[in-house]
């Protein structure tokens, strides 16, 4: 979920955006933000994206029509993680060295409010009402989660490792957390934030993206750069496809026939065309170099 390349980043919106013609990958568009960009998000009417620049505490708003900057705005010590709700009401913002989450108000780009969290976010989803943000916290071995209502802490769920991806499901009644050290993914029941059970991936299990149904999880093994899909229903490996060196960050198209994966050691965006029903099929572009982590 953490891209570290503009290019790499506009690679994806630019995708999900005009139909394509499977499995073909659309031109590169870069465009400068701030230090070491670490995520992105877009409004749901696909107006405008805003960056998380990590080494520059602030928020680059692009706008994407016009694919030009609009402006920079604050965030915390360290912003990793974004996400906007459905409405487009509000952006959550997760600071990994301030250990909270700010939420800006999307008419006015203002903060309205911030609510702490564990040690070290990383990661973070919104449950499919919004009612609900789920951060990973990689140094507090936790989830924190938000009541996005009252903008209050409302629970905190530990775990036997450091987290690293975060999916719910679209029934909103599971979370996927993948942990390192357990080199597998966890499965939340968000009815009572207790483990449901484990899913046994192997290697280093990052980034996390579910299918629009849900049926399937994509987990990228930075390990073995490859990609892994996981039948929600049996929570088991169903099949793995080699990708890219070092896979960091997925984003699932609108109908769930392509996953882009992004690589960091290799410097590419991997397309992965699932439409043909031959899931081996897959494409590469070469994007800028040091995708960070």
């Amino acid at each position: 979920m953490l891209i570290g390349t503009v290019a790499a980043l506009f690679l994806v919106l630019s995708a999900a955006l005009p139909a394509l013609p499977a499995p073909s990958v659309s031109s590169s568009l870069s465009i400068a933000v701030n230090k070491n960009p670490h995520d992105v998000a877009v409004t749901r009417d696909g107006a405008y994206a805003y960056v998380a620049n990590f080494n520059s505490d602030n928020l680059t708003i692009v706008d994407l029509k016009e694919y030009a900057k609009v402006k920079d705005i604050p965030a915390g010590d360290g912003p990793s993680a974004l996400a906007i709700s459905g409405d487009n009401s509000f952006l959550t913002v997760a600071n990994f060295f301030s250990d909270d989450v700010w939420f800006i108000d999307l008419q006015t780009d203002s903060v309205e409010s911030r609510v702490g969290t564990g040690a070290g976010p990383v990661a973070s989803v919104l449950s499919p009402d919004a009612d609900r943000l789920y951060v990973a916290n990689l140094m507090g071995r936790s989830v924190s989660v938000i009541d996005t209502r009252t903008r209050t802490l409302f629970a905190t769920i530990p775990l036997d490792g450091h987290p690293h991806g975060i999916a719910v499901s679209p029934s909103g009644s599971r979370l996927f957390v993948s942990v390192r050290e357990i080199r597998g993914v966890v499965v939340i029941d968000l009815s009572t934030n207790e483990p449901l059970a484990t899913i046994n991936t192997g290697g280093f299990p990052r980034a996390l993206a579910l299918s629009p149904d849900g049926r399937r999880l994509f987990v990228a093994d930075y390990d073995t750069g490859k990609l892994l899909l996981v039948d929600t229903d049996l929570l088991a490996v169903e099949r793995e496809i080699k990708t890219g060196d070092g896979p960091i960050a997925l984003a699932v198209d609108a109908d769930g026939s392509k996953v882009f994966t992004v690589a960091k050691k290799s410097d590419s965006l991997i397309v992965v065309d699932l439409s043909t029903g031959d899931p081996s099929r897959s494409e590469e572009r070469r994007v800028g170099k040091e995708c960070r982590s």
